[in-house]
């Protein structure tokens, strides 16, 4: 096909211009003046441009960030999550009778100590802060800290009276479990079992993390409770919102097991709340509970769940990870609280050789003592800081990659904290007061704000229809064009040139009789006269 000439194709945008749907650009090729014409060109131009600007940047920020974060238009009943699991840390971290540490410093230097004091002194140093003012060790021991913090610990059955549950008495050493946190040794209570949140064959056998073995296969995160009438399950769930509905707990605390030399002038707990599938943290992120005082938590569940519209896209445009997505060397369970735990880990066993007791490690992997011992306290704070400077969209590339899961719970939480004299009130019902000469009582209650909760779910911020209206919407009202001005061009560009540069492939030839008689009539009417006839 030879290239048409230009009297074709001014002919041709002549014919677009007046017979096209978008009216305005009849206005290029009307009889007007000179100067009305470039006044339309102008405007028609500076249209089109700004039009085609706002598609690009509505594109971009598509392109960017395709996920909206919005509140479901729909109210859940609370108990379609569970209740949260509460991690309780004694700040006294030893039974005075197995480990005296005000004793021990005095007959350090002087007397000296026992060889099992000495041992028990370096355990300690691994989890009370203040004790390494007093003490330096450089050299390394191979010792198991974890179990000797284990046995000199306070049991759990001596700190606390009683346990109650939606309104009903529990047996608290069956849903109490013992966990190695960052604080020590500590209790959790609702906990997710050990071998569904751990994968324990990766992990060494020198102790255990968690000792929760209760059945929890009936939850999982992402795709909720199997079955959503039954309540009496594992991890327990709520009934509603109030204090009667939550979990209290009667603490005590024994006097001569306070101790100072640990964290300083400070007595209590440390308390944390959690999802039930994540391993506890209580160093910098905790509520305190002190002695002879009341701490209720009133925790509102946050519950994020992602559209079915999103799976299609990648990881790394939806800024989230889906169970199956992501695998952690340590967790069977992926959320964002675990993956940095094991990133945590590997990025102090890289610039340390070694790890803190608390961090999940392998058998090939030692716990750092001596003079390491502030070395994972260093590694995590510079960790943090790159993590801290990470731009969002950065966030795969960071240290750690870990992004959110795509089903992610949360409790925000409200604090009320009261003194709470249980002395004075046993004296005015006239029960005997002598126990608390040795002990000093504190209260906890830990309940949801509301029977409902509404949650947050993840969405595409245009879907393919969306976008269409907005690309069609900005076309509307910048040019006033449609669907049927996208054919037209398509048609004056491609099939009408076409149909002009071979007329003998689309012309269709009709002979109708009335055509014939006209011809005929024309032709004798020129060349034939009455005198030939």
């Amino acid at each position: 096909m030879h290239s048409p000439d230009h009297g074709f194709l001014r002919g041709l945008w002549t014919e677009y211009c007046r017979g096209g749907s978008i009216y305005a650009m009849r206005h290029l090729v009307a009889e007007l003046h000179i100067g009305e014409r470039v006044w339309w060109f102008i405007w028609i131009g500076l249209a089109l441009v700004a039009c085609l600007m706002s598609m690009v940047q509505l594109y971009e920020k598509w392109n960017e960030n395709p996920v909206v974060i919005s509140y479901d238009g729909r109210f859940l009943p609370v108990w379609a999550v569970p209740f949260p699991a509460v991690t309780v840390c004694p700040i006294a971290r030893t039974q005075v009778e197995l480990f005296n540490s005000s004793d021990v410093y005095f007959r350090f230097d002087e007397e000296g100590i026992s060889d099992n004091e000495y041992v028990r002194l370096r355990a300690l140093l691994h989890v009370c802060p203040m004790m390494s003012d007093f003490y330096e060790f450089n050299a390394t021991l191979a010792v198991n800290y974890v179990q000797i913090l284990e046995n000199i610990a306070i049991p759990f059955r001596s700190l606390y009276s009683g346990c109650k549950f939606r309104k009903y008495f529990l047996d608290c050493n069956v849903y109490w479990s013992k966990s190695i946190t960052d604080g020590g040794v500590c209790y959790t209570f609702n906990a997710i079992d050990a071998e569904s949140l751990l994968r324990t064959d990766n992990l060494h056998h020198d102790y255990l993390y968690s000792e929760s073995y209760l059945d929890s296969s009936n939850w999982t995160l992402e795709d909720g409770y199997l079955d959503d009438v039954q309540l009496e399950t594992y991890p327990l769930r709520p009934v509603g919102g109030g204090m009667d509905t939550g979990l209290m707990l009667v603490m005590k605390t024994r006097k001569v097991d306070i101790d100072y030399f640990c964290e300083g002038p400070v007595i209590g707990y440390k308390i944390a709340i959690h999802s039930p599938d994540e391993i506890p943290s209580v160093q910098h992120n905790y509520y305190r509970l002190s002695h002879n005082s009341k701490l209720s938590l009133i925790a509102q569940p946050e519950l994020t769940y992602i559209t079915p519209d999103l799976k299609k896209h990648p990881y790394s445009r939806r800024q989230c990870y889906f169970s199956d997505e992501r695998y952690l060397r340590y967790f069977k369970v992926y959320n964002r609280k675990n993956c940095l735990d094991e990133c945590i880990s590997n990025q102090t066993a890289q610039e340390c050789g070694c790890v803190g007791f608390y961090s999940p490690r392998g058998p090939e992997v030692r716990i750092c003592d001596g003079r390491d011992l502030f070395c994972p306290g260093e590694a995590i704070s510079k960790l943090l800081e790159k993590l801290n400077v990470s731009q969002r969209r950065s966030e795969i590339e960071a240290p750690c990659g870990c992004l959110p899961s795509c089903t992610t719970l949360q409790y925000e939480v409200e604090i009320s904290n009261l003194p709470w004299d249980f002395e004075a009130f046993a004296r005015a019902l006239g029960a005997p007061t002598e126990v608390f000469d040795v002990l000093e009582p504190a209260g906890l209650v830990v309940s949801l704000k509301s029977k409902w909760l509404l949650p947050m779910k993840r969405q595409e911020l245009f879907g393919i229809p969306d976008m269409m209206a907005k690309f069609g919407g900005l076309f509307g009202l910048v040019m006033g064009a449609s669907v049927i001005s996208f054919l037209e061009l398509v048609y004056y560009c491609i099939i009408r040139p076409w149909r002009n540069d071979y007329p003998a492939r689309s012309a269709v030839h009709v002979t109708l009789p009335y055509a014939v008689f006209q011809f005929t009539a024309e032709y004798c009417a020129q060349h034939i006269t009455f005198e030939d006839s």
